[in-house]
């Protein structure tokens, strides 16, 4: 085991740079993964790995205001040897979440069938609102949908059967759905089958392709952005148990309290040496003084 410095420039490079710069890097990673993952929750429908990601994240903005909160307020090795242990263990639990989180990314990335079945989902639940009141959204956003991918459903046009706006009719669908030679006022209402758009959009490739590689997209950062986040943060928490277990060594503890015995010993010695010198200058003195009468006592 390396032991610490004799000036100690091990622990002030801990207490006064490696951890307020964990703190920071860890604070911001959170801050992001949350926003990842809270938007690919709210608009792409999907569940896992944004979820785990806003947990991480959660657990991981206290932990860095912890960890800046100690560096400005100056906190010693000393001070910090036990809590630093906590720090360790709940950036663990921040480090090894964000990883599986981007392992699971990565997997839905590459599986196309499972995105494509999210976005079939996610628009017959709006389909079932269609016309509704209070959601002329959605009405817009379909029939936008439809106009623009000459399309009608999401599989194909019968899907309209089983929604509230169809209401089990084999010749209702909105008038978004007829071709554009044919659109009209109340065309979609007993219409005929050549003059509307069969084909589903989630099977057209040019309608669902966009919405496809925006899901893709999103999902490669929040894999490759958790990836990159738990590898860092796995070396961080790494590196500080190491530091902190330099600190605590055998070899460190007696170093510190030979220095500050040897430092105690010499201010002792110092403040003999100063009287003790003066009293022999002070004897010699006076022996001096008496010696010459008893010299010539002796020669008398």
């Amino acid at each position: 085991m390396i032991a610490m410095a004799a000036d100690g420039s091990q622990e002030r490079f801990l207490t006064r740079k490696f951890l307020p710069f964990t703190a920071i890097f860890v604070l911001t990673a959170s801050i992001v993964m949350i926003g990842f993952g809270v938007g690919m929750i709210v608009h792409e429908k999907t569940q896992t790995a944004p979820i785990i990601l806003v947990v991480a994240g959660s657990i991981g903005i206290p932990l860095g205001c912890v960890g800046l909160y100690w560096w400005i307020k100056k906190r010693t090795f000393d001070e910090m040897e036990k809590p630093l242990i906590w720090f360790i263990g709940l950036l663990i639990v921040v480090s090894v979440p964000t990883l599986v989180a981007g392992c699971l990314g990565i997997r839905d990335v590459n599986k196309k069938a499972l995105l494509k079945d999210d976005l079939e989902a996610d628009l017959k639940k709006q389909m079932e609102l269609y016309g509704k009141t209070g959601h002329y959204k959605i009405l817009r956003i379909i029939d936008s949908r439809q106009k623009e991918g000459n399309c009608c459903g999401a599989i194909n046009y019968a899907d309209w059967r089983h929604t509230a706006y169809g209401g089990g009719r084999y010749d209702k669908v909105p008038d978004s759905c007829c071709k554009v030679d044919h659109r009209r006022h109340a065309c979609g209402f007993e219409f005929e089958l050549s003059k509307i758009n069969q084909k589903g959009c989630n099977s057209n490739s040019n309608s669902s392709s966009s919405a496809l590689d925006g899901m893709k997209l999103h999902l490669k950062l929040v894999a490759y952005g958790g990836i990159i986040c738990g590898i860092i943060e796995i070396i961080l928490w790494i590196a500080l148990l190491f530091l902190c277990l330099c600190g605590r060594s055998p070899s460190n503890g007696q170093h510190r309290q030979t220095y500050k015995k040897t430092e105690s010993f010499s201010v002792h010695t110092l403040e003999e040496k100063e009287p003790r010198g003066v009293g022999a200058q002070d004897n010699q003195a006076s022996a001096g003084e008496e010696r010459p009468p008893d010299t010539q006592e002796k020669a008398f």
